[in-house]
């Protein structure tokens, strides 16, 4: 594993490689920004009833995508459950949103962050032949990873 790891990292030593990633990283980013905005949009935290929210909306929707990935950064439960929503609602208490409200937006965000991603997975799950069974993944019947084993040789 560790050497699939290091062979990832080669990416990072050829310059046509790197920005790409990082272009693709600040695209991500930029995505994650727009919905915890749709979301806070969504469940009414954008408008003047929130001046502080509504004052500095940019500030306010980059200071909830930072709390947001802490909260799926710190160990928890399986899917970061309980521990994302508790540190949303923290952040949205900054704010001076109601628990109620900062509940629906950390639920409404979590499921939109979460669900789509892990259905993706299990699609690809499926579709290399994965089994929550074995822990073992055979190279040898698998093409992706002999790329990966040889690219990593290389680099050793």
């Amino acid at each position: 594993m560790l050497s699939t790891f290091s062979a990832g990292l080669g990416v990072m030593g050829r310059r046509e490689l790197f920005w790409r990633l990082a272009l693709s990283s600040l695209a991500l980013w930029a995505m994650y920004t727009y919905m915890v905005y749709l979301v806070m949009a969504a469940v009414g935290l954008t408008g003047p009833a929130y001046p502080m929210i509504h004052d500095d909306l940019v500030g306010s929707v980059l200071v909830m995508l930072v709390v947001t990935t802490i909260g799926f950064v710190i160990p928890g439960a399986p899917g970061a459950v309980g521990t994302y929503h508790g540190i949303a609602v923290l952040g949205l208490s900054l704010f001076n949103v109601p628990g109620d409200r900062a509940a629906g937006f950390a639920v409404l965000l979590h499921a939109l962050n979460y669900i789509p991603l892990t259905l993706v997975g299990l699609l690809f799950f499926w579709k290399y032949g994965l089994s929550f069974h074995s822990s073992e993944v055979e190279p040898e019947n698998r093409p992706d990873l002999r790329k990966v084993e040889t690219a990593s040789s290389r680099i050793s």
